[in-house]
Parts: C-alpha cells; structure tokens; sequence
C-alpha cells in the first residue's frame, strides 16, 4: 500500500521526466517502447542540462574536456545514465565508442594519474571505465569483467 502510495506520488506529482521515466522503467517494468515512455525520454532530452552535454559532445564523441572531474567524460556519462538515458542512446553510444578505443591512447588526461593507481591495483582510470560501462549495463565487456575478477 505504502509503496502504491509513494509511485502515485511521484508520478501523478510534480516530478520531473527523468523521475518518473525511472519510476516506470526501473519499479513498474514499463517497455520502453510505450508511448509514455518515449514521450518521457522526450521530456529527459529537453533537459537544459542533457541538451548542454550533448551539444558539447566532441566529434570523436569524448564529453568534457578531461576523464576525470568536474567537466568531464565521467561526470557526463553517469549524469546522463541517472538521467535515465542508455547506452542505446546516441551521445551514450558515441561515448562509449571512444572508451572502447585503445585506452592507451585516449586524450584528455585519461591516464596521466589513473595508471599509476592502476598498476598498483587501486582502481584507477581502468577501475573508472569499467565502472561507467556496468552501470550501463554492458558488464559483459572483456575490460569491465578483468577489472571486476582482479
């Protein structure tokens, strides 16, 4: 009853779109492929602030201008995947393209720290990409499954 009540609340209330998409996905296992489900994954893309990410996004699909911090490849993808958006998604999709490429490669800082921690098996940058591509859902790669058994 109590939990009847409080998914009311949220979905019947003031709640923002990311709110009650997530509600409907995550509690009530609506398909995503409803229409009140596509109309709000609309209204989560007319975020200001998802807008913002994705129109900053980087031709090689990199987000930020760093891996690691404030305006950066991980604070745009965990901001978007609580948002309520997926790897299915475009931006999320392109992103993670650019994760997948030779991490030994990647711009923007990727591993100047985070090798360090790394080699000494203290989730550093390596620990970090995992961990953005499980919350995804796509634990299944072979980067995020070694970084997970070590």
């Amino acid at each position: 009853m109590l939990r009847e009540i409080m998914i009311s609340f949220l979905l019947e209330g003031d709640a923002c779109a990311s709110i009650k998409y997530r509600v409907q996905k995550e509690i009530l296992k609506e398909s995503q492929d409803t229409l009140n489900m596509r109309v709000l994954h609309s209204g989560i893309l007319d975020d200001i602030r998802v807008k913002n990410i994705i129109e900053n996004q980087k031709q090689d699909g990199w987000l930020g201008e760093s891996f690691h911090g404030e305006d950066s490849m991980e604070a745009s993808i965990r901001f978007l995947l609580e948002r309520g958006l997926g790897s299915n998604d475009a931006v999320i999709s392109r992103a993670f393209e650019a994760l997948e490429r030779d991490s030994s490669d990647f711009p923007r800082e990727f591993k100047k720290v985070g090798s360090v921690l790394d080699s000494r098996g203290f989730g550093g940058s390596e620990s970090i990409r995992a961990a953005l591509f499980a919350q995804a859902g796509l634990e299944e790669k072979d980067f995020v499954r070694y970084e997970v058994e070590k």
